[in-house]
């Protein structure tokens, strides 16, 4: 997160707040960012990271196209955290 410039001691509530983008919408998750004193441009580039993600991992193959287990078990457990 602070490749985003979210400040350390906000990673925690700035991550909660991003986890709602999908049923409020960017802006309103973006004004609540600021609220907790996220800078807005930062807020703006860590959900546009985030949506990057997201979107490239829903591309990768399913489990059972994968060959190695390692991977499969490191595949789920990503998309589990980003809840693809």
């Amino acid at each position: 997160m602070l490749s985003v410039n979210i400040p350390e001691d906000k990673m925690a509530s700035a991550l909660g707040i991003i986890d709602k983008v999908e049923k409020i919408g960017k802006e309103k998750v973006v004004k609540m960012l600021v609220e907790i004193g996220v800078d807005e441009s930062a807020g703006r580039s860590l959900i546009t990271l985030l949506t990057d993600v997201r979107n490239t991992m829903k591309q990768w193959p399913s489990k059972e196209e994968l060959p190695n287990s390692l991977f499969t078990e490191g595949s789920r457990n990503l998309k589990a955290l980003l809840k693809v």
